[in-house]
């Protein structure tokens, strides 16, 4: 009797969830230390990269989460670097609005590289954003991924010395476990 009691709750249990993601993501860099500005031969800079996003739900309304940059050109021109390295792990706090856009508001750690023909500089730090995601596909009986239209913006470094933030656009999908 016990037994049918665990398999009936085990076969009503919601799924955990696990995602991947793709984002395009688009950097600007202000820096105002003398030593950063020297490194890079200026003091702005805009760069892009594929941001890779892979995290699950602790809770309901929580996850934790992992980025990886992958650079997308390379920093040659006058104003531009390369975002060699980028990696951050957050916790990203959930919620819902209205049942239909997701809202989250990603906090955790930074480490951010950028390059070009005269230089390198590393930053690292608290990093913060805001997320908003659009389900397209969304079906809790389905083994089939759930698919949001993901965008937002990221800081990934603020300090006296330099600032560094970001606009991402793409795609997430959720998989059932």
């Amino acid at each position: 009797m016990v037994t049918g009691t665990a398999q009936a709750q085990d076969a009503t249990s919601p799924p955990h969830y696990v995602y991947a993601g793709v984002d395009y993501a688009f950097l600007r860099s202000s820096l105002s230390k003398d030593s950063m500005k020297n490194a890079l031969g200026g003091d702005q800079f805009d760069s892009d990269f594929y941001l890779l996003r892979v995290g699950t739900r602790l809770f309901k309304q929580i996850s934790i989460e992992g980025r990886f940059g992958i650079k997308n050109e390379s920093g040659n021109s006058t104003d531009k670097v390369e975002t060699n390295q980028m990696y951050g792990i957050y916790i990203v706090p959930t919620g819902n609005l209205f049942h239909f856009l997701e809202v989250s508001a990603p906090i955790g750690y930074a480490h951010t590289k950028l390059e070009n023909d005269n230089g390198s500089v590393k930053l690292n730090g608290m990093s913060f954003g805001l997320n908003f995601e659009v389900p397209i596909y969304v079906n809790a009986k389905s083994r089939i991924p759930d698919i949001r239209l993901s965008s937002g913006g990221t800081v990934y470094y603020a300090g006296r010395d330099s600032q560094t933030y970001g606009y991402q656009a793409g795609i997430r999908m959720d998989f059932k476990i």
